[in-house]
C-alpha cells in the first residue's frame, strides 16, 4: 500500500515504509518463532530439573543411611575388642544393621 504525498520527495518515505513494514512482519514472524522454540526448550527443561531433583530425593530416602549402619559397626567391633581383651568370648550371630528392616516405606508402580 503506497500512501500518497504532495512533495514529489515524500515518495521516497512511502516507499520506505512499505519496505519497512514487509520487513518488520517477517522480523517479528521469525522471532515468534524462535520464541516458542526457546518457550518449549525452557518447559522440558525446568520439567527434567525438577524430575532430576525428585528421582534423588527418593533415592536418598531409599538407600540405607551408611552413618547409622558405621556406628552400628564401630560399636560392635569395639565390644568385641572388649572382650578379647578381657578374654571373654562374645556372640558372633548377632545381627548385623544390614540385616534389620528397613522403616522406609518402598513404591511400587503398577
Amino acid at each position: 500500500m503506497l500512501y500518497e504525498y504532495d512533495d514529489p520527495t515524500d515518495k521516497m518515505w512511502s516507499i520506505y515504509v512499505v519496505k519497512s513494514e514487509k520487513f518488520d512482519k517477517v522480523l517479528v514472524e521469525r522471532w515468534r518463532g524462535n520464541m516458542e522454540g526457546i518457550l518449549i526448550f525452557a518447559g522440558l527443561f525446568s520439567a527434567s530439573l525438577r524430575l532430576t531433583a525428585f528421582i534423588i530425593e527418593s533415592y536418598k530416602k531409599l538407600s540405607p543411611d551408611s552413618g547409622n549402619m558405621t556406628d552400628a559397626l564401630l560399636a560392635q567391633t569395639s565390644s568385641q575388642h572388649m572382650d578379647i581383651a578381657n578374654g571373654t568370648t562374645f556372640d558372633i550371630s548377632s545381627p548385623s544393621p544390614a540385616n534389620q528392616p528397613s522403616k522406609r516405606l518402598r513404591l511400587r508402580s503398577s
